[in-house]
């Protein structure tokens, strides 16, 4: 019995189960507390990081996005003049009344030019009168120059503003039908008012702190001017109309747009970041739950902020590098991505259509005085433009070329070749009219 070697080897193998279960016991042990440190050496980087933005006095929360939404002065205050407007444009004897003119909101040049036939110009006219009340609310809003502040729950990561998304297309119809009608009926005082109207219709959106409406503020006021030069040829706008156009245009500030959005987005992600497990949105990246990925990309988001101090065409690039970065960063689907870039771009693109707006009022107010348009932007100095634009594509002046029945003012665009102005009318394989390379601003000569 003391020679059995059983028992020694029943009670070697009980002993190494033991430490292979004590180890495997401290390595998990080891294992949940490096994800512990981890995690709370993550949790406290993004802290500090909200910490250094708080102390720059930039807004981080949903109470802060409240603050930066500034109310108008009271005797100032539009809101309710636009939310009425729009909530008796919601409805569907509306759109079947206007659903004939809604391209004229993507292209001025869908109405036939004023002083041609235009055979829907009664249609025009009954849908205005049908819709007078509302219009009436659109003209006194921007009598009182648009200023709003409409409704939004930060605190629950509503993206969806009340007026902005919902009702500013209803709105914007509206007040761009007019436009054409009053100049096919030779009013051009009229005109002219109708268009301030669009102005002010994009002024509305003016303070709302996210990257969407300031977008959409800016879409607005391209309708504006898209449709200023589209219709200055055949419009006899007084000088008085035009430098009040002008004064109008020259006052959207896309740089200061641009910044103040990308700080309001900030603080709106970061809202959502801080408060995922309750206000996480369907369509936000799952994964930036994760509070590495939090960090990664709050440093992100403030690069971008960054970038839109630089010059152009060098914010592009580093919005571009940015993106590049941000798409799938940390996993291997791309939809963890918030990419921005594209909003740099939109922003320049619209740069581009405002300055040449400015550009074709300036090249009027020198036809007028001068009898003839100008050869080049150069002779626009200094009395009818302190300087030429700059194309925030390449970095160069805003070209200039003049042609037999028309002047052109156009920037080289995203592909950054001046492809000299050219208009494409070939359609893509699926009958729509293919882009631009260059952006170009037409305006047809007298």
């Amino acid at each position: 019995m003391l020679n059995d070697p059983e028992p020694d080897k029943r009670h070697a193998g009980s002993g190494s189960r033991r430490r292979a279960l004590l180890f495997a016991l401290i390595l998990a042990c080891f294992a949940f507390v490096s994800v512990y440190v981890v995690v709370s050496l993550t949790a406290d980087s993004l802290d500090k990081e909200i910490a250094k933005l708080q102390a720059a006095s930039l807004p981080t929360t949903a109470e802060d996005l409240e603050k930066l939404y500034e109310y108008p002065p009271p005797d100032k205050d539009t809101t309710e003049l636009w939310l009425e407007a729009a909530q008796l444009l919601d409805n569907n004897e509306y759109h079947e009344a206007t659903s004939e003119f809604w391209d004229l909101l993507l292209d001025a040049h869908e109405a036939p030019s004023p002083g041609s036939p235009w055979k829907a110009l009664p249609k025009a006219e009954e849908a205005l009168k049908q819709h007078g009340r509302p219009l009436e609310l659109l003209h006194h809003a921007a009598e009182l120059g648009g200023a709003a502040r409409f409704p939004l729950d930060f605190a629950n990561a509503d993206y969806e503003t009340v007026f902005g998304l919902m009702h500013s297309r209803s709105c914007l119809g509206l007040p761009l039908i007019e436009a054409h009608v009053r100049a096919h009926r030779g009013d051009a005082s009229g005109t002219a008012q109708s268009i301030r109207v669009v102005f002010a219709l994009g002024n509305a959106l003016e303070k709302e702190p996210l990257l969407i409406s300031q977008a959409l503020k800016l879409f607005v006021c391209d309708r504006a001017c898209e449709h200023i030069s589209v219709l200055m040829p055949y419009v006899d706008f007084s000088d008085r109309d035009l430098a009040d156009l002008r004064s109008r245009v020259a006052a959207i500030d896309c740089d200061k747009t641009l910044k103040f959005a990308l700080v309001g987005e900030r603080a709106w992600i970061l809202n959502i970041l801080t408060n995922h497990d309750r206000i996480m949105p369907d369509d936000f990246p799952k994964e930036l739950s994760q509070p590495a990925l939090q960090v990664r990309y709050l440093r992100l988001l403030n690069e971008y902020v960054a970038a839109a101090d630089m010059a152009y065409p060098h914010r592009l690039d580093e919005a571009e590098r940015i993106d590049r970065e941000m798409k799938g960063h940390g996993a291997d689907d791309d939809d963890t991505s918030i990419p921005i870039g594209n909003s740099f771009t939109g922003v320049a693109i619209r740069q581009v259509t405002f300055d040449a707006t400015d550009v074709a009022l300036a090249a009027e107010q020198f036809r007028r005085k001068k009898g003839r348009p100008p050869k080049t932007l150069d002779e626009l100095m200094p009395e009818f433009l302190k300087k030429v634009p700059i194309d925030p594509f390449d970095g160069k002046p805003l070209r200039y070329v003049v042609r037999d029945r028309e002047y052109v003012i156009y920037s080289v665009g995203k592909d950054r070749v001046d492809d000299g102005g050219r208009c494409i009318t070939e359609m893509d394989e699926d009958g729509f009219q293919l882009d631009n390379p260059d952006i170009v601003i037409r305006v047809e000569r007298k």
